[in-house]
């Protein structure tokens, strides 16, 4: 039980070093002037992906079907 605490707490204290080391980075770029976040006029991920053909080998058809549908079909 001790070792679980003590690594409870190590864990603890690494996350707390972590999230103020990103702090004081991000600090330190907003005062070089860096722009911090999405730039105006990127998509999001899913967009892009989707616009790159993620559906490449299924049918439009068979994603229109309800899930039912597919269950039946395939025997699940």
């Amino acid at each position: 039980m001790a070792v679980r605490r003590k690594a409870r707490l190590i864990a603890e204290f690494e996350r707390d070093l972590i999230s103020e080391r990103v702090k004081s980075g991000l600090a330190a770029a907003k005062a070089r002037g860096s722009k911090l976040g999405r730039q105006l006029g990127q998509r999001p991920k899913s967009a892009r992906i989707e616009g790159a053909g993620a559906l490449r080998g299924r049918s439009q058809l068979s994603l229109d079907r309800p899930r039912s549908s597919h269950q039946h079909e395939y025997g699940c």
